[in-house]
């Protein structure tokens, strides 16, 4: 059966409606806001302070920490000290088990004694040598004894004279080897070098070490001065060039949030450290270490921590907000195909090539509801700001937002509305 006429006009007239509805929405999201142009944030160019910082994170440690090594081998019979006990400069610390270098001592002192005895007899032996030689020499004077006899009884006298002068020597020896087994005997007894704090005490009573005249030695304990502290940070390669001896750091430690610690750079390295060497991730640092003017008396060796050093400062430059910088390459229009400057034809087999010119830094500037172009010289910037040296002069109103803006869609002569900072959001009217 047939539909009813009236039904299949009313149709057509409920299509008609929607499709002029959807060509208008179409054309006005089209042309409805091609003149409005990009939407931007802008602020006024300002004179501002600007301090350059590089940053990095280290650990805190003591300026001086000295390891504790014996001198000498043996077992540990006493132990004075604990770990974090404050000691002083002097204060005894350790023994070592002292019997061997007592007998050492003893051997020693015996020689010494058996060498002097020797050397009495010696002495005994070239006096009565050199009476006989001169009692001989003046009877030889007068006549009385042949030559032979005074020949003899010189030789006699210089072979006790040796004899005399060696056992000499062998006092000596035996005395140096005498102090020798007293210093040894000295050392079996360990003494604080510093005043300062155990920081870590590595052995236990009854545990036997090794000297450090044998190898390395064992070390048993480590004492630090925790009122000279430093933080010893890596600074990347291309920082640290700008690091220089005596720039002022600011440092904050992760365990005591709020606080923050002023330094001084005390010691740049010049061999880097690579990490990751030979992968994607490899990263070359140098070692730098920053002297705390004001130590926490909380502080701990091994804490973690963050240094600003501060490289450089200027005072009253004019500066923009950083991202208000960007970045554009510009390539040069080539020559006509064998054409030169004055219009005459060139033969040549060259094709021309681009030449893509040096990447200019561009600010844009907001004027009438234009954005404008400007070529600009940038000095040091901090996290927030930029210096501009030249290209303004510090009465324009630079566009500051939207990166996206900024980066890619703006151009010179751009149509901008620039969006006004008092103008309220939704849901931010003020309560009566």
């Amino acid at each position: 059966m047939a539909q009813p006429t009236g039904s299949k006009k009313k149709k057509i007239i409920i299509i008609s409606i929607i499709s002029v509805v959807v060509i208008a929405i179409i054309l006005f999201a089209v042309f409805g806001k091609k003149d409005k142009g990009i939407m931007v944030n802008a602020e006024q160019v300002s004179k501002r302070d600007i301090t350059q910082i590089v940053t990095a994170s280290g650990k805190i440690y003591p300026e001086v920490e000295v390891k504790i090594s014996p001198d000498v081998s043996g077992e540990v019979i006493e132990l004075a000290v604990t770990e974090g006990q404050e000691v002083k400069k002097g204060q005894f610390l350790a023994r070592i088990k002292p019997d061997f270098y007592k007998f050492q001592m003893a051997q020693s002192e015996a020689g010494l004694t058996s060498a002097q005895s020797q050397s009495n007899s010696a002495k005994s032996q070239f006096e009565k040598a050199k009476q006989e030689f001169n009692r001989v020499k003046e009877m030889a004077d007068k006549k009385l004894v042949s030559a032979s006899e005074l020949e003899a009884a010189k030789t006699s006298y210089e072979v006790a004279e040796q004899a005399f002068n060696s056992s000499r020597a062998d006092i000596q020896r035996s005395q140096a080897t005498v102090d020798q087994a007293q210093e040894s005997l000295n050392k079996t007894s360990i003494y604080s070098p510093i005043d300062g704090i155990v920081s870590s005490l590595l052995i236990e009573k009854g545990e036997r070490v090794v000297g450090t005249s044998q190898f390395a030695g064992t070390e048993i304990m480590r004492i630090a001065d925790f009122s000279k502290m430093e933080v010893r940070v890596d600074v990347n390669e291309n920082d640290v060039v700008n690091v220089t001896l005596g720039d002022t750091t600011r440092i904050a430690v992760d365990a005591m949030k709020g606080k923050t610690f002023i330094g001084l750079v005390t010691e740049i390295a010049h061999t880097p450290v690579t990490k990751g060497l030979g992968t994607q991730e490899e990263v070359t640092n140098f070692p730098v270490k920053i002297k705390i003017l004001n130590p926490d008396k909380e502080f701990r060796s091994g804490l973690s921590a963050t240094a600003d050093i501060e490289t450089e400062m200027v005072k009253s430059v004019l500066s923009v907000p950083i991202q208000s910088v960007t970045i554009r390459r510009e390539v040069k229009k080539p020559e006509a195909d064998g054409e030169n400057k004055d219009g005459e034809q060139e033969k040549t087999d060259k094709k021309p090539e681009k030449a893509l010119k040096e990447p200019a830094k561009i600010i844009f500037i907001a004027e009438n509801g234009i954005a404008k172009s400007v070529e600009v010289t940038t000095g040091i910037s901090d996290d927030r700001f930029i210096e501009i040296k030249s290209g303004l002069t510090g009465t324009e109103q630079v566009i500051t937002g939207s990166y996206r803006a900024i980066s890619r869609e703006l151009s010179d002569q751009s149509k901008i509305q620039v969006e006004d900072p008092n103008k309220k959001k939704p849901g931010t009217e003020e309560k009566e």
